[in-house]
């Protein structure tokens, strides 16, 4: 019976998977084609406007350096988008889903507790997030190194980098399952759940000089050194796992309470 509940999950979760795969597949291969094409940009002369930042000029001469320009492009950009987006409906449609279709009451008419439901839901979808962040991971690492061999020698910063932005996407997952535990209707816990996002993301640049480095886990966790110079975030990425349990704790505490809600 446990297994028919997995593979429930993964049938649910399986379209946004491979939208989300092809996506990132065709970034990652963009990627490496249009690095000509930045380097050629980076040598024309650029006007002077208020409408352009001051330092587009060192930006640009930044992006010919195409160790920064593989980091760049991918961890604090692609792949962190659009595995925001991903975990974003997976937390929100993970309960809320279940209600909306009228189906938690069939799942506990079943020999299932509420908290086998539950758990069963957050492992599966967080597993489908971390396989679809490594295989993404894998493919730009393999495509960028069709192109340029000497890519390869980078494969501990791909695997640190991907393993650090799911630290990230674990939290904004767990804070979709809390919105969604107690909502009826997915799109209402995605809606609340990225207005969060926004809101920390905003905190989190306008604090980033006045908080210990560990507590700025956006940028902390995107940071250039993990792919550069194998720099992991041990701390950061430890307290970015400590919140997306609390919060699944939480979750978990609504989920279980519901007829007393």
């Amino acid at each position: 019976m446990r297994a028919n509940l997995i593979k429930k999950e993964l049938k649910e979760a399986r379209l946004v998977f491979v939208v989300a795969l092809i996506f990132l597949v065709f970034t990652a291969i963009l990627i490496q084609v249009s690095y000509p094409i930045m380097k050629e940009i980076s040598k024309q002369p650029i006007p002077k406007s208020p409408l352009l930042p001051g330092d587009l000029s060192q930006q640009l001469n930044l992006l010919t350096d195409y160790k920064y320009y593989v980091w760049s492009q991918w961890f604090p950009k692609n792949l962190l988008q659009a595995l925001l987006i991903v975990a974003l409906i997976f937390g929100a449609s993970a309960l809320a889903g279940e209600k909306s279709r009228k189906t938690w009451e069939f799942l506990l008419s079943k020999p299932f507790s509420r908290r086998e439901v539950f758990l069963y839901n957050a492992k599966v979808r967080l597993l489908v997030l971390l396989i679809l962040t490594l295989i993404s991971s894998l493919i730009y690492y393999l495509v960028l190194g069709f192109f340029k061999t000497t890519t390869f020698s980078l494969w501990p910063g791909f695997l640190l980098g991907s393993l650090a932005v799911y630290a990230l996407m674990a939290m904004v997952f767990s804070l979709g399952l809390l919105f969604s535990a107690f909502s009826s209707r997915p799109l209402y816990a995605g809606g609340f759940s990225f207005f969060v996002v926004l809101v920390f993301s905003i905190l989190s640049s306008l604090l980033a000089k006045k908080l210990p480095a560990y507590l700025n886990l956006l940028p902390n966790l995107t940071a250039y050194e993990i792919f550069s110079s194998f720099n992991f975030p041990v701390i950061s990425f430890l307290l970015a796992g400590f919140l997306a349990i609390a919060l699944q704790l939480v979750a978990l505490f609504f989920w279980e309470k519901q007829d007393l809600l």
